[in-house]
């Protein structure tokens, strides 16, 4: 009886020695390595021959009747080909990820708009409640011709609306 309560006793020690393994410090972190990556993305993108390039604008809303401490952020995002050629809905936004330092958000598109021949527009909402008056990077998921492709814009200013 004995031999089996040092069994138990010992089967713990160890499990627990185990459970508690310490993290290496040195290790980056999997956001850390999910935000370096994003910031790898292109500032623009030629794919066949479309030039492609996003533009964004990222805001607060403090207007009244809005809570003093402001809205969650907003921000639209254009994807704009730059020579003028027809994208005919081959484009599809996807997601937006927004970066500020060390911190990540994200999110997929709340509603998009390609009524023009050359943009896709994409809007989200519901947001961090970052900023206003910072710069933030963007980078914009999205998908063409059936893949799937990044582009960043970097310092990105979010503002406020009073």
């Amino acid at each position: 009886m004995q031999s089996i309560k040092n069994y138990f006793v010992l089967a713990f020690l160890i499990s627990t020695l185990f459970a508690c393994e310490k993290e290496d410090d040195n290790q980056p972190s999997i956001k850390d390595n999910q935000i370096a990556a994003l910031l790898s993305s292109p500032e623009m993108l030629n794919i066949n021959n479309y030039l492609l390039k996003i533009e964004s604008d990222i805001w607060r809303n403090f207007m009244p009747p809005i809570d003093s401490n402001g809205s969650a952020l907003m921000a639209q995002v254009v994807l704009s080909e730059r020579n003028q050629r027809t994208l005919n809905n081959s484009v599809q936004l996807e997601k937006v990820y927004l970066i500020n330092q060390n911190e990540l958000w994200s999110k997929t598109f709340d509603s998009s708009d390609s009524s023009s021949p050359y943009q896709v527009s994409g809007m989200v909402r519901n947001g961090p409640t970052w900023g206003p008056n910072i710069k933030v990077d963007l980078v914009c998921e999205f998908s063409f011709g059936g893949k799937n492709y990044r582009l960043l814009a970097k310092d990105q200013d979010i503002f406020a609306t009073y």
